[in-house]
């Protein structure tokens, strides 16, 4: 039996530019992916700005009550609801450009796979990171894992991933994951959940190491890609990679 894939979008739209992202991330899914289910949930947008959409199908949109948590976001509400078996995150300002099979995109792991990696070495606010961890079950392992095995674990870029709700609800139930609701509040959190989420996954499944979907982060696009450029390179029929990120800040 094929199990279900669909898609879940966070939103966070300040402003007529920011508008435009997640509209083109929802185009993008549909040219691919026409019938499939979409999820979008809405952290704390400013919906004067929420306008000028396509139609949508196929879709249901959540205002969360979780103001701030963002990249959590996607998680939780997959968890509560399970509207397909296995979840496709992205960020609202990330565009799918080609076809993937994400049911076997991995065919050594069907339980997760990060869209892209980044080593380790770029973690250097270990505070934050360990402070958070203590929100959860297994804490000590965790940190210790965290801090004294840099060279066994790397963060999940965005907090982006393709994740089976089987393998989502063992880490819940293990581990407390969404205890970090009380402990998200700020980027900088929001940063360190990047690497305790991967350390949370890897320390589960050591063999999804460095087996991100897209590789790494750092070498796999430009620093710094903005929207403008993307939609240049677009008109000029200029991208020739699988799904691009461009950097906002927000």
């Amino acid at each position: 039996m094929t199990e279900t894939v669909g898609f879940i979008m966070t939103r966070h739209v300040t402003s007529e530019t920011t508008n435009k992202y997640w509209i083109e991330c929802y185009n993008c899914i549909r040219r691919f992916y026409p019938k499939h289910f979409v999820l979008i949930i809405d952290d704390n947008s400013k919906y004067e700005y929420i306008k000028d959409y396509p139609e949508l199908k196929n879709v249901m949109i959540i205002n969360s009550e979780y103001i701030g948590r963002g990249e959590l976001l996607p998680y939780f509400y997959f968890y509560q609801l399970r509207l397909f078996d296995k979840a496709v995150i992205l960020h609202d300002s990330t565009f799918i450009q080609t076809y993937i099979d994400f049911n076997n995109s991995d065919k050594k792991n069907k339980d997760i796979q990060f869209l892209w990696h980044f080593d380790s070495v770029l973690c250097h606010d270990t505070e934050s990171q360990t402070q958070l961890l203590m929100y959860l079950n297994h804490s000590k392992e965790l940190i210790h894992f965290l801090v004294y095995h840099k060279d066994k674990w790397c963060g999940c870029y965005g907090t982006q991933s393709i994740i089976h709700h089987d393998f989502l609800c063992h880490i819940v139930e293990k581990y407390n994951l969404f205890n970090l609701l009380g402990g998200i509040r700020d980027r900088l959190a929001r940063c360190s959940l990047e690497r305790i989420f991967a350390v949370v996954c890897i320390y589960e499944r050591r063999e999804i190491f460095r087996r991100s979907l897209l590789g790494n982060i750092m070498t796999y696009i430009e620093w710094e890609y903005k929207y403008a450029h993307y939609i240049e390179d677009k008109e000029k029929q200029q991208i020739y990679i699988p799904i691009v990120k461009v950097w906002t800040g927000r």
